[in-house]
Formats: structure tokens, sequence, C-alpha cells
């Protein structure tokens, strides 16, 4: 999430906005399961809140599809190569 939060703007500005995300909602099935706009409001300082939202729920979802529950961990046996 943190990359899409990083798009077009500052460090430290999408580092908040990641910040105030995790703080409203410690589990990403909740921010999943949030409404668009409310998860844009924890990200609005990180700029272009209204276009990052749904991209966030949708990466959620399509994790969660994938791999049958919120985790990359599959990432972290895959090779580099």
């Amino acid at each position: 999430m943190e990359t899409i939060l990083s798009q077009n703007t500052t460090d430290k500005n999408s580092h908040s906005a990641y910040l105030s995300l995790r703080r409203r909602f410690p589990a990403w099935s909740a921010v999943m399961q949030a409404p668009v706009r409310s998860i844009a409001d924890c990200i609005r300082q990180g700029g272009l809140a209204n276009i990052k939202a749904p991209r966030i729920k949708n990466v959620l979802k399509i994790i969660r599809k994938r791999e049958g529950r919120l985790s990359l961990a599959r990432l972290s046996r895959m090779s580099t190569g």
C-alpha cells in the first residue's frame, strides 16, 4: 500500500498517510471492508486520495482472491532471478 501512497507525493506525506491509514484501520481486512470515502479521508494528506483509496481497496481484493487471504507471505518464497 505504501507504493500506492507514494505516487506523486513526498516520502514524508506518503508515510504520514500510511500511518494515518493504519491507525484508523489496524487490519487490512478492515481497510478492504471500509467505504472508499473513509479510506480517502485517512490518506488525504498524501494527495490524490480520491484516486488512491479505490486502488488500495482493489489491490486488497485482488490479493485476497489470489492468495485466499490478505497475505503476501508467498512472495518471500519466490525466486528473484
